[in-house]
């Protein structure tokens, strides 16, 4: 409503299927963020952490089987994740 009232940008209510979609959003954050404080209360909080972190590779590996564009750079970053995952897991 600022940005309206200065006249930068208008604003419009979202349509019922917008509500659809934000509620919907909504649910999954609250999802993902009580599984992480239950994980942390009941885990230890750097293993679930290392869990969330591991969703990076998973997600690289989903958008080159949907055809995007390889980039060495996530190749290397989803590599340094998966090493220290290993690594923690070895360690305790």
């Amino acid at each position: 409503p600022v940005f309206s009232a200065t006249g930068l940008e208008v604003f419009v209510w979202p349509s019922a299927s917008e509500w659809g979609l934000l509620i919907a959003a909504a649910c999954i954050g609250l999802t993902f963020n009580y599984s992480v404080m239950y994980g942390i209360l009941t885990i230890s909080p750097l293993f679930v952490r290392l869990c969330v972190i591991s969703s990076i590779p998973l997600s690289f590996v989903i958008n080159i089987l949907t055809g995007e564009r390889f980039n060495w750079v996530k190749l290397v970053a989803c590599i340094v994740i998966i090493v220290g995952f290993v690594m923690y897991s070895y360690v305790t």
